[in-house]
């Protein structure tokens, strides 16, 4: 399991990402190097899938948590679903891929929102996936 969150601009300086380019290459793969999930992301800070409905509709902040395991089912994600926030501000939804992979990706106006969904995530879905005891991490705290 784990995530990632990319911020466009400054936001504590209030700076506005007005130009340059972002290229992003997320994969999963198995042990054996059979690729489970490949991502490519190339944008541009004037490129019209910013404001998009379809892409990142006008916010500034997005992430993405995956999680990989036999506890990732469809099931599973239709339960995720019921609990994450689609409002203005902060959105989210979750996908579920063959191969036991849970997408969660979401949508936020700050990152602190977005952020503290992905640790809440984290923590319900470790036990369920992993068979580990969810505790939260140190480096959270940093």
């Amino acid at each position: 399991m784990g995530w990632e969150i990319a911020v466009l601009g400054r936001q504590a300086s209030a700076e506005q990402w007005a130009e340059g380019s972002l290229r992003c290459l997320t994969s999963i793969q198995r042990t054996d190097g059979l690729p489970l999930w490949f991502e490519r992301l190339a944008l541009d800070a004037r490129d019209s899938f910013r404001t998009a409905p379809q892409g990142l509709f006008g916010y500034s902040v997005f992430g993405t948590l995956w999680a990989v395991g036999p506890g990732c089912t469809v099931a599973r994600a239709e339960e995720l679903a019921s609990n994450l926030p689609f409002k203005a501000g902060l959105r989210a939804g979750v996908t579920c891929l063959p191969g036991g992979i849970l997408l969660i990706r979401g949508l936020a106006d700050t990152v602190e929102p977005l952020r503290q969904m992905m640790v809440d995530c984290w923590l319900r879905l470790r036990p369920q996936v992993h068979g580990l005891q969810s505790h939260r991490l140190r480096l959270w705290a940093t």
